[in-house]
């Protein structure tokens, strides 16, 4: 194998390895639940608990736990493509969703996250603020605030 190809090969495998970055275990983030036949798909929140590189998935905890038990929430297996890391509390996405950008948000009081459009972003709220004005898909147009690191660009199927 010559220099010039052997220098190709590194810069692939590089390059590939930079083209997902591990979230690291204890992070919250979004995950797509895996599809059940009798119910659409769902955005949860969710923590991860592993990384699996051989399969490119990570295995993430539902933050809904049984209250009853205080049993930990239900384990998944979710692929790269259906895990959104969710910022720390405080930090801002920059630049923010502008008015009416449709976005994936943590619904109020819940542990799932729903399609949703901006109605006011947080420097157009007086006084500003670090959360969004929304309103979510088939809420009948209720409009509710969501912390900003709750807010996320909406997933594009790959």
């Amino acid at each position: 194998m010559s220099s010039s190809s052997s220098n190709k090969a590194k810069k692939s495998k590089v390059s590939q390895s930079k083209s997902h970055v591990i979230i690291k275990n204890g992070t919250s983030v979004a995950a797509k639940q895996p599809r059940d036949k009798d119910i659409e798909e769902n955005w949860i929140l969710a923590t991860v608990v592993g990384y699996k590189p051989e399969s490119k998935s990570y295995e993430v905890e539902d933050a809904d736990k049984d209250e009853a038990s205080n049993r930990p929430g239900e384990r998944f297996i979710v692929p790269v493509k259906n895990v959104i890391a969710i910022p720390n509390s405080g930090e801002m996405r920059s630049p923010e969703f502008p008015k009416d950008s449709t976005v994936i948000a943590l619904y109020p009081s819940t542990t799932c996250f729903y399609k949703a459009v901006v109605v006011i972003p947080p420097s157009k709220l007086t006084p500003k603020a670090s959360r969004y004005l929304l309103t979510f898909e088939d809420d009948e147009n209720a409009e509710r605030y969501v912390d900003a690191h709750y807010v996320l660009d909406i997933p594009r199927e790959k």
